[in-house]
């Protein structure tokens, strides 16, 4: 397990690296509370801070052009496309059981599914494991190569390493870094 401190200097490594998204100024562009509230209480829990800043200033949009991730607005699917992405997570850890390495998180705590690899398959979750989200480990579930990585640092400097190509080799064989590093997902006006 690759183990980073928290800091919360990542996002602003994260704005230098991406750019300001265009719409940053916009004061419609952020996430509407009540679509964040809406969200959690579904799930059950609190999201991540870091998390929901990235995403209300970057998502919906494509990380190094395959990494996935939605965004919570009003009207958009992301509630059901992250409830059953970790529906089909779990299925697919449980599936793979037998002889899938041991568990990448205790338990099997309920997983919540933020992200997919469009390339692979793979899906990126929270492990919640107690009530404070700044303290949940985050995860890749491998869907073709039957593993798992787990990372104990919060989402953007995980985000921020896989940018980057900084996470540890040996823990995360990872995806190849392609350029353009974010896409938005669909044209902002």
């Amino acid at each position: 397990m690759n183990t980073t401190p928290d800091s919360p200097s990542h996002l602003d490594h994260l704005i230098e690296l991406l750019g300001e998204p265009p719409w940053r100024a916009r004061a419609d562009r952020a996430a509407d509370a009540e679509a964040w509230d809406q969200l959690e209480h579904r799930l059950g829990v609190a999201l991540p801070e870091d998390y929901k800043a990235f995403v209300d200033l970057y998502a919906p949009c494509a990380l190094a052009r395959y990494l996935w991730i939605l965004h919570p607005r009003r009207g958009e699917s992301l509630l059901g496309d992250m409830i059953d992405g970790t529906a089909d997570l779990v299925r697919s850890l449980r599936e793979y059981l037998e002889d899938f390495p041991p568990a990448p998180v205790d338990g099997f705590p309920d997983l919540l599914a933020w992200g997919s690899h469009g390339w692979e398959g793979d899906t990126c979750f929270f492990a919640p494991e107690s009530a404070d989200p700044s303290t949940w480990t985050i995860g890749v579930l491998y869907r073709q190569w039957r593993g798992y990585f787990v990372y104990a640092g919060s989402f953007t400097a995980f985000i921020h390493g896989l940018l980057t190509d900084t996470l540890s080799r040996t823990d995360h064989p990872g995806w190849f870094t392609a350029e353009p590093l974010w896409t938005p997902a669909e044209p902002w006006r």
